[in-house]
This record gives C-alpha cells, sequence and structure tokens, in this order.
C-alpha cells in the first residue's frame, strides 16, 4: 500500500472522489496508486487538510454529544449525494462517512449510531436547520 491509498483510505475517498477533489483525471489517480506514476506533494498535503478537517469535526461532534449528556443513542444525518455532502463542506458522502467513522471510534461501546438521510427526521431536521 502507497502512501496515497492510504491518504484516501483514511479520508473516505474512492479513486473517483480523489480525483473530483484534486481536479486530475482519474487515470492520473489510479497510475498513482499502482506506482506507476509518483504522486505529486500537492496531493497528499491537500488530503491531509482534508482528513484534519475531518479529524476536527469529529472531535467537535463528539463534544456536542457530551453537552448533550452523553446520550446512548445518537442520530447522525448523512448526505443524500455528493452534492448535499459538497454544500455541507464535504468533497463527497465518503467524506462525511469517514467524520462519522472517526467519531464512532471516539465513543462509548454502548452508544448505538443510527446513520439516516440528513433531515429525514426531527433531530437531523433541526441540525440541518442550524447548519444552513
Amino acid at each position: 500500500m502507497n502512501e496515497l491509498r492510504l491518504a484516501m483510505a483514511a479520508c473516505g475517498l474512492s479513486q473517483r472522489e480523489a480525483a473530483a477533489l484534486l481536479e486530475v483525471r482519474l487515470d492520473t489517480v489510479a497510475k498513482a496508486m499502482t506506482g506507476r506514476s509518483r504522486t505529486p506533494s500537492g496531493w497528499l498535503a491537500d488530503l491531509r487538510e482534508l482528513n484534519r478537517r475531518q479529524q476536527r469535526a469529529a472531535e467537535q461532534a463528539f463534544q456536542l454529544w457530551r453537552e448533550a449528556g452523553e446520550p446512548k443513542d445518537i442520530e447522525l444525518g448523512i448526505a443524500s449525494d455528493d452534492y448535499e455532502a459538497m454544500q455541507l463542506g464535504w468533497p463527497c458522502v465518503g467524506a462525511q462517512m469517514a467524520v462519522f467513522r472517526m467519531l464512532w471510534e471516539r465513543l462509548p461501546a454502548d452508544v448505538r449510531i443510527a446513520i439516516v438521510p440528513r433531515g429525514s427526521t426531527m433531530a437531523t431536521a433541526a441540525a440541518a436547520d442550524a447548519h444552513e
């Protein structure tokens, strides 16, 4: 596994999603992932920055969970598509899902998470309204 593949996996990006984020062709990413071409350092810097933003978002969500009294059941509203994810500041749904994974890693094992379409429940609708 090379560093590009590792960084993409950490950020929750497919090859297509990474190519869109990095504004390059899909085959360019594929060649770098297989080692047929060198990964530009700027790509890795962009992916590190995305990963840092994801970590900050997961930490903020964890703090909100604590402030809410550490409930045992929580709902997370997932974007319905990449366009909606972009409206939320993520390059794609996979990147938003990576934030949810990071939050899941921080939460105690007895906390149950329901991932639902954003705005489909009262809780996620209220969160969506607060975000806009």
